[in-house]
């Protein structure tokens, strides 16, 4: 295994599990109001057995889509059984 960098200062580093995760990509626009309404769409896909949850890694992807908070795209990652 290679020796990882250290995180930049004030950032910690995760370990993301490996496994199935379904990707949700928000709607372009304001994080206050996308991400929220992105979440409701994921447990009304899980209410509807759309998504087996394994419950154990969900993340968001902050990358440069999500540079302008009132304006950008985040990738929500679900872990799937």
């Amino acid at each position: 295994m290679k020796a990882q960098a250290a995180a930049p200062e004030g950032m910690v580093r995760k370990l993301i599990v490996a496994g199935k995760y379904a990707v949700v990509t928000t709607q372009k626009g304001a994080f206050p109001k996308v991400i929220p309404e992105a979440w409701l769409e994921i447990f009304k896909l899980e209410d509807e057995g759309k998504l087996n949850r394994t419950y154990r890694t969900d993340f968001e992807l902050y990358d440069e889509r999500a540079l302008d908070p009132q304006n950008g795209e985040v990738d929500i990652y679900i872990g799937l059984k």
